[in-house]
This record gives structure tokens, C-alpha cells and sequence, in this order.
């Protein structure tokens, strides 16, 4: 009950904000409060559901710096496609631990005779290959 109380309590507060700055002209903050409200209390929802939120954010800052020195390498050629799908395993990992377990499993378990296949181009970013 303290929870819904809060974030009832915080919806309000950022909406009224929200009109207070439409009123001095500033349109745009305004908009982006209202915009992010729902976002803004995510967590807050999710505890209520039984999603444990963590009292930091350090497993997630780790992965993100992870794909961002992947990035940064200049060896390593990354697609939108495969960033996406690189932040969404690493994100579920996290968030629902049990889906990744679950996940992971099933893909160790499947036939060591299945064959993938990929495209592959090389290129070269620096002299002569």
C-alpha cells in the first residue's frame, strides 16, 4: 500500500510540475516530463508485481561498458541488429535470471548436428591484408 501510495503520490507531483512549467513557457520540459512520467516509475510498478529491484544499477552499467568497449574495437564491426540482440540477451539476464537459465538450457541441449550458417566479409581498416 506504501508503494501505491508513493508512486500515486510522485504521478502527481511530476504532473503538476509539468503543468508549472507549460505555464512559465517551457513547453518542451514540460512534455518531456510527461512523456517519461511512465518510465519514471517503472520500478516502483514492477516491485509490486515481485520484480526484485536492485539497490544499484552496477550489473547493467558492466554489461553496457562491455558492448561499449566491444564497440570501441576497432577490429570489431557491430550491426544495429546484432547490438539489439546483444543488449536484450544481456538485459534479460539480468532482469529475469530464470528465463535467461531457462534460455540457456534449451541451448545447450539442442544436437551438437545442428549447423549454423552466416555471412562473412572481411575488411580492412588500417595497410594492406
Amino acid at each position: 500500500a506504501a508503494i501505491r501510495e508513493r508512486i500515486a503520490r510522485t504521478t502527481k507531483r511530476i504532473e503538476k510540475t509539468a503543468w508549472q512549467l507549460s505555464q512559465f513557457g517551457s513547453r518542451k520540459a514540460a512534455g518531456y516530463l510527461r512523456r517519461w512520467l511512465p518510465s519514471i516509475v517503472t520500478f516502483a510498478e514492477q516491485a509490486l508485481e515481485g520484480f526484485e529491484v536492485p539497490w544499484t544499477s552496477n550489473p547493467v552499467e558492466r554489461a553496457m561498458g562491455e558492448v561499449a568497449n566491444r564497440c570501441k574495437n576497432q577490429w570489431m564491426r557491430w550491426t544495429e541488429a546484432g547490438l539489439e540482440a546483444l543488449l536484450q540477451l544481456r538485459l534479460v539476464k539480468y532482469a529475469n535470471p530464470g528465463h535467461y537459465r531457462t534460455f540457456f538450457d534449451e541451448l545447450l541441449s539442442r544436437s551438437t548436428k545442428t549447423t549454423m550458417s552466416c555471412d562473412l566479409s572481411v575488411e580492412a581498416t588500417r595497410g594492406k591484408v
